[in-house]
């Protein structure tokens, strides 16, 4: 039931996406955390990373954010995979049309992926970021700073 509501976690109602994130975060906190790399964790992850290429709005900016929610031990053997996703995510295309309707996915994007970062850390024991990895992430922080996408309502601040 959590899952089908993560794509309603969006900007328009910040205090329930908020309450929404912390129980999202508390029950797969309790309820994942028991086991390592189980079945279980990479079907949820997969899961979550195959949304952020819905072809729905809600669904890549609900995902984004709920993979940042998810425990360490959730991404033991996916760890390249939610950080290539979720840089890949918060590209700039350079399609103006396109880059304009995803600029709040693409923030998102950066809020998981911070998250993600900062619940698995630079530590061990695994999973841990490596090396690679954090340049990667850093670059995408970066990259995501020069983006200026403006809308109706004029920057969108992605």
């Amino acid at each position: 039931v959590i899952d089908e509501n993560v794509p309603y976690i969006c900007e328009y109602e910040p205090f329930v996406d908020k309450a929404a994130l912390l129980a999202l975060n508390a029950f797969a906190g309790t309820f994942y955390s028991e086991e390592k790399n189980s079945e279980k964790h990479v079907k949820l992850v997969d899961e979550y990373l195959k949304r952020l290429h819905s072809t729905l709005d809600f669904d890549r900016m609900g995902f984004a954010l709920g993979l940042g929610e998810l425990p360490k031990v959730m991404f033991v053997s996916r760890l390249d995979s939610v950080i290539k996703e979720l840089v890949d995510l918060s590209s700039i295309s350079g399609d103006r049309e396109v880059d304009v309707r995803l600029a709040e996915a693409r923030r998102n994007a950066i809020i998981g992926l911070g998250k993600v970062c900062s619940s698995v850390g630079l530590q061990s024991p695994r999973p841990c970021l490596s090396r690679e990895q954090v340049q990667t992430v850093f670059s995408a922080l970066l990259c995501s700073l020069e983006d200026y996408a403006r809308d109706e309502r004029a920057d969108v601040g992605a």
